[in-house]
């Protein structure tokens, strides 16, 4: 047991007083040992221990090894990565970690984070199992998808240690620009005077397209894709 799945338990409200013990019993088994952190293992032959001592001994075991509490962004970014590496290192089925990584998004309630990767996906296993076929990943299947999560894990690793910024998932890469952008969906000028007069008086519809909010160039590429994501990382900071 790590201290970095217990913060992600915490931080995502889920239970997490067992794995504190089981922490503690962890630590002692490795050779360290701390008054508090003997006195929280203890509490795991003590039946149903009260949370509150739980918690009491926990937060003086951690003071006592030097360790602190991180805030919530980095607990939830290092509890994504300890999930991510259980998946490669395959000490936790794929299937199981997909949704505990999806569960990061549904505390966010944000579909632009990077943690709606993981959402998208297991949104696509459940369509599967209905018979459906995914929508967000059109190359996932049931007879693929461990192998398709345990590349994604390794694809998350990357975003993460990277430090993507929280809206990455919703910028684009313009080629004239040559930098990350925002888009617009927005009407087109006439291609000649006539058509834009007629645009002008109401006598035509324009056509609409998205395009650079920056430049206006239609020559944009969307990150729907791991590789496409991957190549836009070179233009992070641009």
């Amino acid at each position: 047991m790590t201290l970095d799945e217990i913060w992600g338990l915490k931080f995502l409200g889920k239970s997490y007083h067992d794995e504190c013990i089981r922490w503690a019993e962890d630590q002692l088994c490795a050779g360290i040992d701390a008054p508090s952190v003997r006195n929280l293992a203890r509490l795991g032959v003590a039946g149903r221990p009260d949370r509150s001592k739980i918690e009491h001994f926990f937060v003086h075991a951690l003071q006592e090894l030097g360790e602190s509490r991180p805030d919530r962004d980095s607990g939830l970014r290092r509890y994504a990565l300890f999930l991510c590496h259980q998946i490669i290192d395959r000490r936790r089925d794929p299937e199981q970690a997909a949704n505990q990584l999806a569960d990061i998004n549904r505390y966010e309630c944000d579909n632009a984070s990077i943690y709606s990767l993981w959402h998208r996906v297991v949104e696509d296993i459940h369509l599967l199992y209905r018979g459906d076929y995914a929508y967000e990943n059109s190359d996932l299947t049931l007879k693929n998808k461990n192998s398709f999560i345990e590349k994604l894990a390794r694809h998350f690793i990357l975003l993460l240690n990277n430090n993507v910024p929280g809206d990455f998932l919703s910028l684009s890469v313009c080629k004239s620009c040559q930098k990350l952008v925002r888009t617009q969906y927005r009407p087109l000028s006439g291609e000649n005077p006539l058509q834009e007069l007629l645009i002008k008086v109401g006598l035509k519809q324009p056509k609409y397209a998205t395009v650079c909010a920056s430049c206006g160039s239609r020559d944009v590429t969307h990150l729907y894709s791991n590789e496409q994501r991957e190549n836009a990382l070179a233009l992070l900071g641009k």
